[in-house]
């Protein structure tokens, strides 16, 4: 009796570990792990243990963050120039660099935006994912406010150095309007930015 005992019972145990990783891996990629202590060590960032597929995703976030806040941008900055409130053509001052008039300016410029805008979506979803923001609004707010920190750096750098080597004359001069149109353009596209990031729920996998 002592016998049958002693073999069953090494059995049964074997038997419950060995499906217990099965059932706790929670990654779904057919390897078993030495202990269910360390598979459940792991559960809570299974979602983030993907290798570069994961990553590849954020990427493609971002650059459609970035691409959203530039065209909350540009429909604000459009709407001002046509407005009148300020010369805030923002897109063919960017173009007019490229081709030095303002007639062929308009896709070079669109051009140096977007790809501008998708660039700097990078250090905005750095900051935004590390922050840990529990929602949308949260993501929009702080978005908002690393526009608006963007937009008097800008604004600074167009008054004081670029806008009197602009190449047209129409860009040349830039007062405190144009600023202002900056740092407001700035703010939509921060928001833009943080909506999307929030939305898709954008997570570098990373905590400051």
């Amino acid at each position: 009796m002592r016998r049958m005992i002693g073999v069953a019972l090494p059995q049964k145990k074997c038997d419950i570990i060995a499906v217990q990783p099965a059932l706790a891996n929670p990654l779904g990629d057919g390897k078993s792990y030495g202990s269910t202590n360390y598979t459940r060590a792991t559960a809570p960032h299974a979602a983030r243990w993907q290798g570069e597929g994961y990553l590849q995703m954020d990427f493609l976030k971002t650059i459609t963050a970035g691409f959203v806040g530039t065209a909350f941008m540009s429909i604000l900055m459009s709407f001002i120039h046509r407005s009148g409130w300020a010369n805030a053509d923002m897109v063919r001052a960017l173009g007019s660099l490229v081709t030095r008039r303002s007639e062929n300016a308009l896709v070079p410029g669109l051009l140096v935006h977007f790809v501008s805008g998708i660039f700097f979506a990078f250090p905005y979803t750095f900051i935004i994912s590390g922050l840990g923001l529990p929602s949308v609004t949260s993501s929009l707010g702080v978005g908002s406010l690393l526009g608006f920190a963007h937009g008097v750096a800008m604004s600074f750098i167009l008054l004081a150095v670029m806008s009197e080597k602009h190449p047209l004359p129409q860009f040349q001069e830039a007062g405190i309007d144009v600023g202002v149109a900056h740092i407001a353009g700035h703010v939509f596209y921060g928001a833009g930015v943080g909506i999307i990031a929030g939305a898709l729920g954008l997570d570098y996998g990373f905590r400051f």
